[in-house]
């Protein structure tokens, strides 16, 4: 389950979830010496990452669910974010910002909704 909080302290779930995706990288530094023959050295660069989200529009949440009027408007306005990631046997947590939406109304269905949280900073494991 994922959960988000613009205080870092009160959390609500973004319900109505498919699926989500958390993506983590890390680039690499390389300097190319001339010692032994011309060799390359790799050494770890930043880390990136998304926390990619597919599901439904929500239009009536509780006092404990967001809107999908909430994640729209965290994009619009360029809130920072905290996230909980919740999984069986794990907790990731983190920070971010909502950097896309995108919002589909086939007729036959509910309103679905994806985002994309662009993390910054690290991740942690609870």
């Amino acid at each position: 389950m994922l959960e988000l909080s613009a205080d870092g302290v009160t959390y609500k779930s973004v319900v109505c979830e498919n699926g989500h995706t958390l993506n983590r990288s890390r680039s690499t530094n390389e300097v190319q010496t001339k010692c032994y023959g011309g060799t390359t050295s790799v050494s770890p660069g930043a880390l990136s990452g998304t926390l990619d989200f597919t599901g439904k529009f929500e239009t009536a949440p509780t006092a404990s669910q967001m809107s999908g009027n909430d994640i729209f408007s965290y994009m619009e306005n360029g809130t920072y974010l905290y996230f909980r990631l919740t999984t069986t046997g794990y907790t990731r947590k983190g920070n971010g910002y909502i950097t896309d939406v995108s919002e589909d109304a086939p007729v036959d269905n509910l309103l679905a909704m994806e985002f994309t949280l662009t993390i910054d900073g690290p991740v942690t494991t609870v």
